[in-house]
């Protein structure tokens, strides 16, 4: 904010600030009611623009929504036409979660949609907001497309942590097997609970025991890969540590050696979505094993059709571990008329076996597997092509890939 915008906003910038945290205090000691009194209201509309978190379920600081108030009407008529999505949004509003050591401005905006209520611009983030976790606000005063950027007011919000015990735990970490392909891509950590988002890699470490060493740098951290509830996180290994002939696998080498033992560990440190650390530490003991550089084939699965008049599960067998979490997505039943039969699908064996159960019973007749050719294994090898193909090999040519297996329901 430059010196003379300083001068005239300053004082508002600060009655903002500290009506914007009066609000949320009061709204986190009376979860009955996030409206303030008519008196501290007609407060509110005379310090005139302003940000403030307001809660659509009160009591719950982790659905909060980021509002700008005090615009001029006229100022927002260019914006009423405007997509939620539209990235001229940040701005009007804009939105970044804090990090120790770093000045809002290095950090990456929060992703989310923006609208208009009225002449109040609404903010919602993607994600669940994190208790524990500070957020800047940042929003423009005049709040028109040609308005001036050092037009604008500041607010940085902190959502106290809980002190309750937190009930999170990690529930699973898959691939499940005991010993994991060199070429691995991808390990999934389910939890019980949604959890906090933001900070995930400093509490998640992989150790070499063979070595005795820490994997220095094994993830593509760019951005954490969480599912839409928050309660599975991706660990993407780093692929220029996989594909061959690329620096950074010339460099530093692969992630996994073959025959090494490895200890991933998730800290009791990492947070739950209301800020508080889980309940314990939770750590996934594997070996490496030699590299997978061929492609699933459906046509060596095994599959066990049940009998008719009967739910017991369709079970598919396949010679190797899958993407359990494309395996529940890519797979489906249709019957004889190409309707898909709702059930539920589950991995077991290692995600080594599909199984099925329908809703309903079965009906004697025939029906089809259907599989999505971007199904991959472990080694991120799908129905279609390899993951990594190495140029100074010979390239055969693709034999047909079967994505459709017939079967039979009987009396």
């Amino acid at each position: 904010m430059n010196a003379s915008m300083g001068d005239r906003l300053g004082a508002a910038t600060s009655r903002g600030a500290f009506l914007a945290s009066w609000l949320l205090m009061m709204a986190c000691e009376a979860p009955l009611s996030t409206a303030p009194s008519d008196d501290a209201a007609r407060a509110v509309a005379a310090t005139g623009p302003k940000i403030l978190v307001r809660l659509r379920e009160p009591g719950d600081l982790t659905s909060g929504e980021f509002l700008l108030e005090g615009l001029a009407t006229e100022s927002l008529e260019p914006w009423r036409e405007r997509s939620p999505d539209d990235p001229a949004w940040t701005g009007l509003l804009a939105v970044t979660q804090l990090e120790a050591g770093r000045s809002p401005e290095e950090l990456p905006k929060l992703l989310g949609s923006t609208t208009l209520e009225g002449d109040v611009v609404v903010f919602t983030p993607r994600f669940r907001m994190s208790a524990g976790k500070s957020y800047h606000a940042v929003g423009a005063v005049i709040g028109s497309p040609a308005s001036s950027a050092s037009d604008r007011i500041e607010v940085t919000l902190s959502i106290p942590p809980k002190t309750s015990p937190s009930s999170a735990v990690v529930a699973a970490i898959t691939p499940s097997a005991a010993v994991l392909p060199e070429n691995l891509l991808r390990l999934y950590v389910h939890f019980s609970e949604p959890m906090s988002q933001g900070d995930v890699y400093d509490h998640v470490r992989l150790f070499d025991l063979t070595r005795g060493e820490l994997v220095r740098d094994p993830w593509m951290a760019a951005e954490e890969l969480w599912d839409p509830e928050g309660r599975r996180l991706t660990l993407l290994i780093h692929p220029g540590r996989i594909k061959r002939g690329l620096l950074p696998r010339e460099v530093e080498g692969p992630v996994l050696s073959d025959g090494h033992i490895y200890v991933l560990r998730i800290a009791a440190t990492l947070r739950d979505a209301q800020g508080r650390s889980l309940a314990r530490e939770h750590e996934k003991l594997f070996r490496a094993g030699p590299e997978d550089r061929e492609r699933p084939d459906t046509r060596s699965w095994q599959l066990s059709p049940p009998l008719a008049e009967s739910r017991l599960p369709l079970e598919v067998r396949f010679p190797e571990p899958l993407d359990g979490a494309l395996a529940k997505r890519l797979i489906w039943i249709v019957d004889a008329t190409g309707d898909v039969v709702p059930g539920e699908a589950t991995l077991e064996r290692d995600e080594s076996q599909w199984s099925f159960r329908p809703d309903e019973t079965w009906r004697s007749g025939a029906y089809h597997l259907r599989v999505d050719e971007r199904l991959e294994d472990l080694a991120g090898n799908n129905l279609g092509a390899l993951f990594d193909v190495d140029v100074f090999e010979k390239v055969e040519t693709p034999v047909v890939v079967t994505t459709d297996l017939g079967f039979e329901i009987r009396e």
